[in-house]
């Protein structure tokens, strides 16, 4: 969980690689700088956005939760919401709504990563 402008920064290219370096499968964030939730995509990285003019303080987030989420099914609507549920250290479960921020052509996304996709156009 990030706050806003995620990705806003002159190591942006690091940013996104760290984050899948990490296994960090999603993020969920207020917002996301321009070009990075794009980034974020072609690593793999599922971007969320906390809808309504929440946040993770006004949701009482840690930042410590683990995050799940079970419904994949048709993610690259591009106006598609999506049910987290955040687990607490102490195992309290808090279900979360949120937007899920993908613009890019589903072929690109349910590989994972652009690189098959480049790969596969240039061979074919």
């Amino acid at each position: 969980m990030v706050a806003k402008k995620y990705g806003s920064s002159s190591s942006l290219d690091w940013a996104t690689k760290d984050t899948a370096l990490l296994c960090v499968r999603a993020v969920i964030v207020e917002s996301y700088e321009l070009i990075h939730r794009p980034s974020l995509i072609g690593m793999g990285v599922l971007p969320l956005q906390f809808l309504d003019e929440k946040n993770a303080e006004t949701l009482g987030l840690s930042g410590e939760e683990t995050l799940s989420i079970k419904d994949l099914t048709g993610i690259e609507a591009p106006t598609r919401e999506l049910r987290v549920a955040a687990i607490d250290p102490q195992g309290q479960t808090q279900t979360l709504d949120d937007a899920v921020r993908i613009d890019t052509p589903p072929r690109i996304t349910t590989t994972g990563m652009p690189y098959p996709v480049i790969c596969n156009a240039t061979i074919t």
